[in-house]
């Protein structure tokens, strides 16, 4: 058995000596210092960017100064009134930045859209790297870089399509357009924007809050002028409307239905079927009964009203807005 006097001298003993983080206690911050050092480094080198229409054209050079790889990620791009990036700048658009060895290199380019929202002024261009913080990095303080000039960013003028149709820009002047995203000097420039509806669709309309004064014109067409601020202005299709029809039997009536007219396009006769009218066109209905049987008359169908113009054994249904059903009713003798 130990004496109890060694035992308590040995705890003693063991109280008395140190750890190696206790004698040195800058062990822990210099390890965090080492993993640190052996990690991914992205360096924004050089930020580039130029207005094609109301478009941005970005080049972007990164390189990864660490000495671990660097995963690919995101980067984010803003405008800004000087070439620092900060809290109150505009966010543009992100590009993806591809995985990167230790000390290599890669331009990121693209395009993208000048937000409509953004006031026509001069800014900055800022681009940051990996903006969703997925790299584990030495520091996150080089991500960003800002154009050296700032040039005159455009106005906008937009023109989007909703389903069933699209746009063109035409007659442009004062400025440049990408598909229908166009931009202009502030104050100066005009675009005309058509719509074309696909098969079997309409134009419906023109909306958005800044597109009211734009001038109305030949086919549907849409013209903006002196862009003091930037304007969106969206198409809206519709489906062409259908005129159908079927047939009813009363007391063993009989009977059937053909379709005639102008603009139109009609398929199925007897007892059921249907026509696409175009804008403008004219469908004529005439009901001829059976054997021992007799017409009764036009009532509304399941899918719309027979709202029509009759005439005896026929209904006219002139430019119809939306879908007509009519339903010619037979009774026997």
């Amino acid at each position: 058995m130990v004496p109890a006097l060694t035992v308590l001298a040995t705890f003693a003993a063991g109280a008395l000596v140190p750890s190696a983080d206790a004698a040195h206690p800058g062990a822990q911050r210099h390890a965090h210092h080492r993993q640190h050092k052996f990690r991914a480094d992205l360096d924004a080198r050089l930020m580039q960017a130029t207005y094609v229409g109301g478009a941005m054209r970005i080049s972007f050079k990164i390189k990864n100064r660490g000495s671990k790889p660097a995963a690919a990620n995101d980067s984010q791009f803003f405008v800004s009134i000087d070439d620092t990036h900060n809290f109150g700048d505009y966010p543009v658009g992100d590009l993806a930045v591809p995985a990167l060895a230790p000390k290599q290199s890669t331009v990121v380019t693209g395009i993208l859209p000048v937000p409509v929202d953004m006031p026509p002024s001069v800014y900055h261009v800022i681009g940051c790297a990996d903006v969703g913080r997925t790299v584990k990095e030495r520091t996150e303080f080089n991500n960003c870089r800002g154009t050296a000039d700032d040039p005159q960013s455009p106005a906008i003028a937009r023109a989007d399509a909703g389903d069933g149709g699209s746009v063109a820009a035409t007659s442009v002047s004062g400025g440049t357009c990408v598909g229908t995203l166009c931009g202009f000097t502030p104050g100066k420039g005009s675009v005309t924007f058509v719509p074309q509806a696909d098969p079997q669709h309409r134009f419906a309309g023109w909306t958005g809050p800044r597109c009211t004064d734009g001038v109305p014109g030949a086919q549907d067409s849409i013209t903006l002028k002196g862009f003091g601020t930037s304007r969106v202005c969206a198409a809206a299709f519709a489906p062409l409307p259908q005129v159908r029809w079927t047939t009813q039997a009363v007391q063993n009536g009989s009977g059937s239905v053909s379709a005639s007219g102008t603009g139109a396009t009609c398929d199925g006769a007897g007892a059921a079927g249907s026509c696409i009218v175009n804008q403008g066109g004219t469908v004529v209905l005439t009901a001829t009964a059976g054997f021992l049987s007799f017409f009764q008359g036009w009532s509304d169908g399941p899918s719309g009203p027979c709202d029509g113009v009759t005439s005896g054994n026929q209904v006219t249904i002139s430019a119809p807005a939306s879908d007509k059903s009519c339903v010619a009713s037979f009774s026997g003798l």
